[in-house]
């Protein structure tokens, strides 16, 4: 099967007591070249915000938003280090 798993004990995310499961995250990677090309490496990086948006929140003057990073994480899925053309 052509998928890529990624798993993560992130700890960039809001869980601050650890006590959650990893999270695993599977898709398939395409990639289509219209002509022959020289790839050295292809790497996947994922990353997912969450964001709340608090309507005067001060007084009327101006919108708020606050924004977290819950997940980032970065995978190799092709490296042509230490592969003979």
């Amino acid at each position: 099967e052509s998928a890529v798993f990624l798993r993560t004990n992130d700890l960039t995310g809001r869980n601050r007591y650890g006590d959650s499961r990893p999270a695993y995250l599977r898709g398939i990677v395409r990639l289509e070249l219209v002509k022959a090309t020289r790839i050295s490496r292809i790497v996947l990086e994922l990353g997912a915000k969450v964001g709340t948006i608090w309507p005067e929140a001060i007084h009327g003057i101006r919108d708020l938003t606050e924004t977290h990073k819950v997940f980032s994480a970065s995978e190799t899925v092709f490296s042509a280090v230490g592969t003979s053309a």
